[in-house]
């Protein structure tokens, strides 16, 4: 199955399904799984490419910034690509690291984006504690099973 068509499949899960699995406020990213994925296992070209549809689709379906999102969704298959050169693929945990790393790296972004661009005072900590740690640990525990499934492709 060509990844492009795994990668609408998972955007359009992403829109209808995982907003309901859910824990308390924090949903899991599974377009980041994939583009991390995919990134560490073909390479710069194909996850700056997944990271540019990616960052199109978040930034047509969330409040974001569209360019922000497509910028910060591209640099991360292109940086997760980039360092997979030197790690060996097949290994879970490096998944896992790559996955919670690229989470917070985008999430922190966003905080400071709001921060400087819509005046919004909110301690990074706080930011931190209530919206960007728990989707990132929930993203990497979710990776753990998707790691499989994807593998499989």
């Amino acid at each position: 199955m060509p990844i492009f068509l795994v990668a609408l499949i998972v955007a359009f899960l992403e829109i209808t399904a995982v907003p309901y699995a859910r824990i308390n406020a924090a949903t899991f990213d599974l377009q980041i799984i994939m583009l991390v994925f995919f990134s560490l296992k073909k390479g710069i070209r194909v996850g700056t490419m997944l990271g540019i549809l990616f960052g199109i689709l978040s930034g047509v379906f969330s409040t974001g910034s569209l360019l922000l999102n497509i910028l910060l969704y591209s640099l991360t298959g292109f940086t997760v690509g980039y360092i997979g050169q030197w790690f060996y693929k097949e290994r879970l945990a490096t998944f896992i690291l790559m996955v919670f790393c690229s989470m917070v790296v985008i999430y922190f972004s966003q905080y400071l984006y709001i921060v400087t661009h819509f005046q919004i005072h909110v301690s990074a900590l706080d930011y931190a504690g209530r919206l960007f740690l728990p989707p990132a640990l929930y993203t990497a525990f979710m990776s753990i099973f998707l790691f499989y499934f994807f593998r499989e492709l």
